[in-house]
């Protein structure tokens, strides 16, 4: 018995090195899929770099996690960097019933906790700033700030006939309405393949995650989700349209913002290097906590 139990313990021994050798490096990058604490749909997700806070990017609407590849790299000299598909997007599971800001915000706790983060800031782009607000009231601990890119514009703007009209549309024609909407929220100076490209990725998406997704963007409250957020908000907007944040501060009072010139919604496409510059300095600008 004695003979077995040291046997068993050097061939322990002799398997350490080898289990060592497979732990990957701090700050090497990591793919993984982890089923969502909102109804276990699989969430892809990404992670590279070192350095606190780390920084969670989340996509737009019918986007993927790839939309913030180009800005990965910078960033994750100085922060953990994380991105995921938010379910029904990408390589993430498309089962869900209820597309909604609060399942995403789920997702994105969900990779959180699965990668053991400390204290985050979120950076979300378009519907990415309502779930970054929603996930914010879920992990009111771990969010030292929010960086809404050209989203959250106005909390007080409101127009519902002609949100239902174009919620119609959709339902009608899902990638006719994308291929015609996306190019008119570009800048003027976007280049028109990048525009091509963007709006046919957008027309392929999953129509019930596109159109569930739309319903639930449409009809969230952006005074109550500023409402129930602590952390402070840093925008990085275009200039198509300016922020309101008379009304956001209403709701909000440490909400700040800036435009980058000749940027429309896809400032990160659009202006890569004014983006990368921007959100450098304004990740910086966050107090340490």
């Amino acid at each position: 018995m004695r003979g077995k139990l040291f046997a068993t313990f050097f061939a322990l021994l002799s398997l350490a090195p080898l289990a060592l050798a497979a732990s990957p490096k701090p700050g090497a990058p990591v793919d993984g899929v982890v089923p969502s604490y909102a109804d276990r749909t699989p969430i892809a997700y990404h992670a590279e770099g070192q350095g606190r806070p780390a920084v969670v990017f989340i996509h737009c609407w019918s986007g993927n996690q790839g939309y913030w590849s180009g800005v990965l790299p910078e960033v994750a000299k100085t922060h953990r960097v994380v991105t995921l598909d938010l379910a029904g997007h990408g390589k993430s599971g498309h089962g869900r019933k209820a597309w909604t800001m609060q399942a995403y915000a789920a997702d994105v706790k969900t990779v959180v906790e699965k990668l053991g983060l400390g204290k985050i800031i979120l950076v979300g782009h378009s519907m990415g700033g309502p779930v970054a607000l929603e996930a914010a009231r879920i992990m009111p601990e771990r969010v030292v700030g929010i960086v809404p890119v050209d989203t959250l514009l106005d909390a007080d703007a409101r127009d519902p006939k002609g949100e239902a009209e174009f919620l119609e549309r959709m339902k009608a024609d899902l990638p006719g309405t994308t291929r015609q909407f996306i190019p008119a929220i570009f800048g003027k100076e976007a280049d028109p393949q990048l525009v091509k490209r963007v709006a046919d990725e957008m027309a392929s998406a999953d129509p019930a995650a596109a159109i569930g997704s739309m319903e639930s963007l449409i009809a969230y409250d952006e005074a109550a989700g500023l409402k129930a957020t602590r952390a402070p908000i840093k925008a990085i907007n275009g200039d198509r349209r300016a922020a309101n944040l008379a009304a956001n501060r209403k709701y909000h009072p440490d909400f700040e913002a800036l435009a980058i010139a000749g940027s429309g919604h896809f400032p990160q496409f659009e202006k890569p290097a004014e983006f990368q510059k921007a959100l450098l300095e304004t990740l910086a600008a966050f107090p340490a906590r």
